[in-house]
């Protein structure tokens, strides 16, 4: 970060002087957006004082963070200050990045906070803005929370959610550095935040359901069926990975029941059907699962013609398939290959889509079921387990401090009534002050698979059950976690060691 080597006092006394004016800066933009619009010009003179001295001593990622608060401010001014709450939102953690980059020792890793990506995000949110403000004068008021576009939200790419993950834990780590109403507002932000991060491991699926709606509609039309699709579906939410997975099946699914399960409209009055075809999409939680069912009022599976091929290619013996019940027959138009390869029934087509619908579901841990009646239709139900946000923990209070801190059980812990000079301190590795040290201070000794390492406790470890809300990559050496109402600080030993070399 920095390109010139000053005295350690000159560079010192800068970190502590720009520490102190991101405090006014923080502090009276909050009173432009409530209303005080003359103290935007002390905001300009901090920020620009700030921009030329991190220029000065080489501080050049934050003499750009700087500029770009600059830019967001005369933004913002623009609208004359009625910004929605995302703009404020970006402009605090820009504010809270600077301290982090000021804070941060020569050398230590912010733990993959991606500035670059950062100053993108505010270039962006600065173009809109212009945009915004020459379209209307008149704009509308702050929103009360923070808006969620949940449509791209369960696009992102899981190495970009841990990448957020990491910059709001950094923000929660800040607040509990901060007083007062900058503790506040930063708590406030870290709850913005981490709304928002639980929302990309929660994906929707209505979207992803009724957009296939009118693909099956037109395919058939162009077959020269007759076919009405019905789509029934609430705020049905999986993890991302599920959801991907529950909407390659309904292809397969939704494509088989109109080409293979529908009749023709001439056929389905020959059979005393009416000459439109039915195929329902119904979307449901089961069992804290997602589950998806395509239901057609076709002309079903043909198990004896299934029978007859399982032995024939080599499926089933004889004798088991005489026997086999209709879930066992139905099991085998799942195996890899089967296809009857008729043009009479619809087995070949359900055969190949469904192998590749079961080994899609399987990726992510979920099943498919099939049930059929010759004549009358076939049901096909592709299901995925709900996503398990739980962990075992062993838990322990920080010495000398409110905070209670966990790490993962798959560590032995043992208990050690005298301290050691080698444990590590997580207090003192995350910074996070805590004045006059009060109370019993032990050790306690972890050992791992390939991994051993003691760390300072303010009492013994306790073992409990955390929800994993916010997940950070695993060289991120913290993740915020809840243990029933309350919060702790999920330690990672093997990212937290790194940091005791470089101090």
């Amino acid at each position: 970060m920095r390109s010139v080597n000053l005295p350690p006092a000159i560079v010192g006394r800068f970190r502590s002087l720009s520490l102190e004016r991101l405090d006014r800066i923080e502090t009276e933009w909050a009173a432009v957006l409530a209303g005080d619009h003359e103290r935007a010009a002390e905001v300009h003179n901090e920020l620009h004082t700030l921009k030329g001295d991190a220029r000065v001593v080489g501080f050049s990622d934050v003499h750009l963070l700087a500029h770009k608060l600059e830019e967001l401010l005369v933004a913002a001014e623009h609208r004359n200050f009625r910004v929605p709450e995302e703009f404020d939102l970006v402009m605090t953690m820009a504010i809270r990045l600077v301290v982090m980059l000021l804070r941060t020792r020569d050398g230590v890793s912010l733990g993959g906070i991606d500035v670059d990506g950062f100053v993108q995000q505010i270039d962006e949110l600065v173009a809109d803005s212009q945009v915004r403000s020459v379209e209307s004068t008149e704009q509308p008021p702050m929103s009360r929370r923070v808006p969620i576009n949940v449509e791209p939200l369960d696009r992102v790419a899981p190495a970009t959610q841990q990448g957020l993950a990491a910059a709001a834990t950094d923000v929660y780590l800040e607040s509990l550095r901060a007083g007062g109403a900058a503790r506040e507002r930063l708590q406030a932000v870290w709850r913005a935040l981490s709304h928002q991060i639980a929302d990309l491991y929660a994906a929707p699926l209505a979207p992803r359901v009724t957009r296939h709606q009118h693909a099956a509609l037109r395919l058939a039309r162009d077959l020269g069926k007759e076919t009405a699709v019905e789509v029934i579906t609430g705020d049905v939410r999986v993890r991302a990975d599920a959801a991907d997975a529950l909407e390659t099946a309904l292809l397969h699914l939704l494509r088989n029941a109109v080409d293979h399960g529908i009749e023709f409209p001439d056929e389905r009055v020959r059979l005393g059907k009416p000459p439109t075809g039915r195929i329902r999409v119904q979307v449901r939680m089961i069992d804290g699962g997602g589950e998806v069912e395509v239901d057609d009022d076709g002309h079903g599976i043909d198990l004896e013609e299934v029978r007859r091929k399982a032995v024939e290619r080599g499926f089933m013996t004889p004798q088991d398939a005489e026997t086999a019940s209709e879930r066992e027959l139905t099991d085998v138009v799942l195996q890899p290959g089967f296809s009857t390869r008729s043009q009479v029934t619809d087995v070949s087509g359900r055969g190949i889509g469904l192998d590749a619908v079961r080994s899609t579901l399987a990726r992510v841990g979920g099943h498919i079921a099939v049930t059929t009646h010759l004549g009358h239709g076939t049901t096909v139900t592709a299901r995925v387990p709900q996503a398990s946000r739980r962990l075992r923990v062993l838990c322990f209070p920080a010495w000398g401090a409110d905070l209670t801190f966990a790490v993962p059980a798959t560590f032995d812990a043992v208990p050690r009534n005298e301290d050691s000079a080698d444990a590590l301190d997580p207090l003192d590795l995350l910074q996070l002050e805590t004045g006059s040290r009060r109370g019993n201070r032990l050790c306690i000794e972890l050992n791992g698979e390939d991994f051993s390492a003691q760390l300072r406790a303010g009492g013994p470890p306790f073992r409990r059950t955390a929800e994993r809300f916010c997940p950070t990559p695993d060289r991120h050496p913290v993740e915020v976690v809840r243990l029933g109402d309350d919060e702790a600080l999920l330690l990672r030993p093997e990212a937290l060691l790194p940091m005791r070399r470089r101090a």
